[in-house]
């Protein structure tokens, strides 16, 4: 698995440098290499692109998307549902299987505009069970409440 991870790095390093590139270090098959290079990893797969970080409109589009995901996941954390907790095994299996995915993307690909692609299909997988997990009753009783 370390060396398919390093050959779609390597893969990648191959294309042409696009406006949202990543400099990212090059890994090593080896759990020494992976272990360095995992908080960059997550960052990628889970948080790019920033706010400000490319000069390019849409990247900034695709910042105001990551943070509208992060405040899901607060609101999540802050309101959770009765029910929280009692997930079924699809919801592990999407959570988990998600979360390795991204992560492995975060490994391999050196540019934001894939990233987000990637990123596409998997996040269902993980905002449903967020959805579906907020107290959205509780969340509007306290905005009401506020606006009187």
């Amino acid at each position: 698995p370390l060396k398919i991870i390093v050959n779609k790095q390597q893969a990648f390093f191959a294309l042409e440098t696009a406006a949202t590139q990543y400099q990212n270090d090059t890994i090593q098959p080896n759990l020494k290499s992976i272990v360095h290079a995992t908080p960059k990893a997550l960052r990628h797969a889970f948080l790019s692109p920033l706010p400000g970080e490319f000069k390019n409109h849409f990247a900034n589009v695709l910042a105001a998307e990551i943070i509208f995901y992060l405040i899901l996941f607060l609101l999540m954390l802050l309101y959770p549902a009765e029910r929280a907790g009692n997930y079924s095994a699809f919801i592990v299996f999407g959570i988990f299987f998600t979360f390795l995915i991204l992560l492995v993307t975060g490994y391999t690909i050196t540019n934001a505009g894939a990233l987000v692609r990637y990123r596409s299909i998997y996040l269902p997988f993980i905002i449903v069970p967020i959805l579906s997990n907020i107290n959205w009753i509780s969340l509007w009783r306290i905005v009401s409440q506020r606006k009187s």
